[in-house]
């Protein structure tokens, strides 16, 4: 069939290539703004106006994506094996982004 994209060496590349500097992207900005969600805390989240349960689970969520990264990265014990960072891993897909 020729319509639409066809798959070929190139256009793999690419996809594999962006799809990890998204993830790299997301897992970043994740980062940064449960920085500056962690630096509010509950009660700067509840003088804006939030619910004091919202910005319980706002902050754990948060929280927890910022865990995330961390292991993401090999910066946390993930349990009985050695940090595994996966950052390593995919940084040649990237283009070195």
């Amino acid at each position: 069939m020729s319509a639409g994209i066809q798959p070929n060496l190139a256009t793999i590349n690419q996809q594999a290539g962006s799809l990890m500097v998204n993830l790299l992207n997301s897992i970043e900005q994740a980062q940064v703004f449960y920085q500056y969600l962690n630096g509010l805390g509950s009660s700067g989240l509840i003088a804006l106006g939030m619910a004091s349960a919202d910005a319980t689970a706002l902050l754990s969520a948060y929280s927890n994506a910022n865990a995330l990264a961390n292991v993401f990265y090999g910066q946390a014990y993930t349990g009985p094996a050695l940090p595994y960072n996966f950052y390593n891993q995919i940084v040649p897909l990237t283009g070195g982004q």
